[in-house]
Parts: C-alpha cells; sequence; structure tokens
C-alpha cells in the first residue's frame, strides 16, 4: 500500500532521463524532421513531370523506322499529352500508351532529307484524375530534333571518264556533283548498298583485262559513300571518307584449290591413308585371304583378294580366315577343330 501511496514528481524523472547532451540533440532533430515532413505533406508535391528519354532525339530515320517513344518520370494525363505533342513538319501518326511509355506510329514513312522538331509542353500528369486535367502538375516544356537520312543514289556511269565507274550523287548537301567512288582501272558490273547506306558492295573486272574480253574473271570490293546515318538503337560510329575501297577476295590468284568434301564417319574408320603396319600414307591396307584351309596348310598360299575392310565390318567367312591364318602353328589337327 506504501508504494502506491507514493507521488512521483514528472518534472525530475523527465530531467533525469535526458541528462546527457546526445540525447537532447536527438530530440531536437527528431523534432524539427517531423516540422518538416508536416510541411510536405501539407504543401504536396511540387516538382513538375518531366521527360525521361526520347528514342529519336539527334539521330536519323529511314524507311525502317516507323515510330518513336517517350519516358515520362511519372504517370501522364493521356488526352493532354495528345493534345499538346507537336510535330514540325507535321507528321501522322497514332497513339498508344503503356504505363510511363508512349509510342508514336507513323502512318507513312518520313520524307528524306527533312529535319524535323518535337515540342510538348502544357501537358500534366495525372495523379488529380483524367477529369481534372487544370488540377494536374504541368510538365516541363520538352523539345528536341531528328532528321531522316539523305537522298542520295547511286549509278553506273555510261559515257566520257564515268564509264563503267560507280558514282554518288547526295541531293541533301550543298555540293550535288556526282562523286566518283571507284578508280578508272576498275569496270563495275553490278552493285548493291548495305542496309544503312554508309557502304556499297558490287562486283567489278580490271579495264585491261575487260578489254580483251575476261568479264568473267570479276570480283568483289566494298566501297564507302561518306553518308554516316545515325539510326535510332545504334551506337554513334565515326564518319569515314568516301571512296575507301576495300577488296573482298583476291587479286593474283583466282584459281582456288577445290574444296574437299568432308568424309563420313563410315569412310573415316577405314584404313586408307594411315601409316599402319610399316605401310606409307595413301596405300590402303592389304589383307590376304585363302581359299581353304588346306592351302594354308600345306603352304600354297593362293592370294584371292584384297580387302579394304576394318576387322569390325568384315564378314563372318572373313574372320574365319583370319583366325586360320593367326593359328598357323597350332597344326592341322587344331585347325580342324576350329573349323567344325
Amino acid at each position: 500500500m506504501s508504494i502506491f501511496n507514493k507521488k512521483i514528481n514528472p518534472s525530475s524523472f523527465a530531467i533525469g532521463q535526458f541528462k546527457q547532451p546526445i540525447d537532447q540533440v536527438a530530440i531536437f532533430l527528431i523534432l524539427l524532421l517531423s516540422v518538416l515532413m508536416g510541411l510536405l505533406l501539407l504543401s504536396g508535391d511540387r516538382t513538375a513531370p518531366r521527360v525521361r528519354d526520347f528514342t529519336w532525339e539527334n539521330k536519323q530515320i529511314g524507311a525502317a523506322d516507323t515510330g518513336f517513344i517517350l519516358n515520362f518520370f511519372r504517370p501522364m494525363n493521356h488526352s493532354t499529352v495528345e493534345e499538346n505533342l507537336k510535330l514540325e513538319p507535321p507528321l501522322p501518326g497514332k497513339f498508344s500508351w503503356a504505363g510511363r511509355r508512349m509510342a508514336y506510329t507513323l502512318k507513312d514513312p518520313a520524307p528524306y532529307g527533312v529535319t524535323y522538331t518535337l515540342k510538348l509542353a502544357g501537358a500534366t500528369d495525372k495523379y488529380f484524375g483524367e477529369n481534372n486535367q487544370n488540377k494536374g502538375t504541368p510538365i516541363q516544356p520538352f523539345s528536341s530534333s531528328f532528321r531522316s537520312r539523305d537522298r542520295a543514289f547511286v549509278y553506273i556511269g555510261v559515257q566520257g571518264e564515268t564509264e563503267s565507274r560507280l558514282m554518288l550523287v547526295n541531293l541533301s548537301s550543298s555540293n550535288s556533283k556526282p562523286i566518283p567512288l571507284t578508280p578508272k582501272d576498275l569496270v563495275v558490273t553490278d552493285f548493291k548498298p548495305y542496309p544503312e547506306g554508309d557502304r556499297i558492295l558490287f562486283s567489278a573486272t580490271d579495264r585491261s583485262i575487260a578489254r580483251t574480253g575476261g568479264t568473267l574473271n570479276q570480283e568483289l570490293f566494298t566501297v564507302t559513300t561518306g553518308l554516316n546515318p545515325q539510326s535510332p538503337g545504334s551506337q554513334a560510329q565515326p564518319a569515314q571518307p568516301a571512296a575507301q575501297i576495300r577488296p573482298l577476295s583476291r587479286r593474283k590468284n583466282h584459281h582456288y584449290p577445290a574444296r574437299q568434301p568432308p568424309q563420313s564417319r563410315r569412310f573415316q574408320s577405314l584404313d586408307f591413308g594411315r601409316k599402319s603396319r610399316a605401310q606409307t600414307l595413301g596405300e590402303p591396307t592389304r589383307r590376304r585371304f585363302y581359299d581353304s584351309p588346306r592351302q594354308q596348310i600345306d603352304g600354297n598360299i593362293s592370294k584371292t583378294r584384297i580387302s579394304d575392310r576394318p576387322p569390325q565390318t568384315r564378314s563372318r567367312s572373313s574372320r574365319i580366315f583370319a583366325e586360320i591364318r593367326t593359328s598357323i602353328g597350332d597344326g592341322p589337327r587344331q585347325l580342324r577343330r576350329r573349323l567344325r
């Protein structure tokens, strides 16, 4: 009963519990952080949404590139983004969404030799719902550019100094004059550009040989075009000058040895071309077989055929004759037992 009647002084208890300076500093920091957290909750998130990634930024697109993707930092209001997205010059297309990713698919391939600008401003996020468009946080204005590939084509000259030479014309550059890609001593017969357009594969013949009618003596080469397309999804590569030729076949010797077909396992197990029993390479392994055991016993050896088969592929009679040959020292009686 005396324990319950005892009075406790709260002030002395609180002071005695937090006498250390580190405890007082910890309490002060807890109170300060609690106040800051409360202010943040009351004021809300004031950071503006923005675009994280644009797949066509500073790239060159071709006919195979049919759409780009915009990746946002937070979920966006779809209708506000679609209304405020601007492409100059216009490129008709359709929108599709997957979370924070927006895809824009072109209806038609982009014309070559044109620089495009993409702008997005005025769109809002969707933290406040799709219906309350004006209450969402406006996006940070975004602007980027990309371009389509150069309008260039390649042809084979037919007259003058360009006869039978590979010529390049780039209509997108300031100087649209034809550029020779091959030297005068080569007669180009056919060519095919690579998908990126930075190189061309062509077949050609030396002009001195072509004059004598040697059009069948052709070789393969690759030549650079000087174009440097930075396609979406590819790493940036340094630009290469035009007319750099690289041969793909040897020019001195055109008579290549015929390639031997691979041997099957059946022929690889034979003894052709092996050094067995003191024989040289290329000589088959010869085994002797006799008409009857009596010829072997009497010493009248009569060779009937040469077999090139290994022991595991011989017939039953061949194995019997082989046993007879290895049992010469057993005598006629033991040989008769073996035959029985």
